[in-house]
């Protein structure tokens, strides 16, 4: 976030407005904006994200992730093959974290999803049919009602099996990782956690066109 240019800076008596400009180049479909490097005064509940272009900001999500730091001395055969597994483990940790992204993501999609079902259903059955004039204007209501609730099954069907893909893949991440952190502590015994840092960061989800 550091590197990112200030757009506008206001401050107040008990707080400071910051506005950076990001830009992003984007792939036409889903997308993911990585920010890091957030200060740890920023207050989470205050950020704001605005976006221009062909491109619609489907989540905003702030993390706060406290990693282990630590050194040892490693034999000298070994140190080459232990440097090895500390990079693969970092790769695995960035993996786990966009699964887990997405995960969240599809989590939201089946929410949001639901709740719009629940409002069509009540609001079907909040109508008054009685009336003769409107059958015909109910009745291809009642069939357009019925072909969103078809889509809807097939959707959340959808959902639902990415979302197991999704999870299967995380455990299965999980276990390699620490397995991993297992082989890195054996061919590296002495390492001593000396230090945690804490990462803040906001990933933001874009629809690009």
């Amino acid at each position: 976030v550091g590197a990112c240019a200030i757009r506008s800076v206001v401050v107040y008596s008990d707080r400071a407005e910051v506005r950076r400009t990001v830009p992003a180049s984007l792939a036409a479909g889903e997308n993911e904006v990585l920010l890091t490097g957030l200060a740890e005064c920023v207050d989470k509940n205050s950020i704001r994200v605005e976006g221009q272009g062909a491109a619609v900001i489907t989540d905003v999500i702030y993390s706060s992730d406290t990693s282990e730091t630590g050194k040892g001395v490693a034999s000298s055969g070994s140190k080459e093959e232990y440097e090895g597994l500390r990079a693969e483990i970092r790769e695995r940790e960035g993996e786990l974290k966009r699964l887990r992204f997405k995960e969240e993501v599809l989590g939201r999609q089946r929410t949001l999803l639901r709740k719009f079902a629940d409002h069509v259903s009540k609001g079907q059955s909040g109508k008054d049919d009685s009336d003769s004039v409107g059958v015909l204007v109910e009745g291809e209501r009642v069939a357009c009602v019925l072909e969103f609730f078809q889509r809807y099954e097939e959707k959340v069907a959808s959902l639902d099996e990415r979302t197991m893909e999704v999870q299967q893949n995380i455990r299965q991440l999980e276990k390699k990782i620490k397995a991993l952190k297992a082989n890195a502590e054996k061919i590296n015994p002495e390492a001593k956690v000396i230090s945690k840092e804490t990462i803040r960061s906001l990933r933001v989800g874009l629809e690009a066109r």
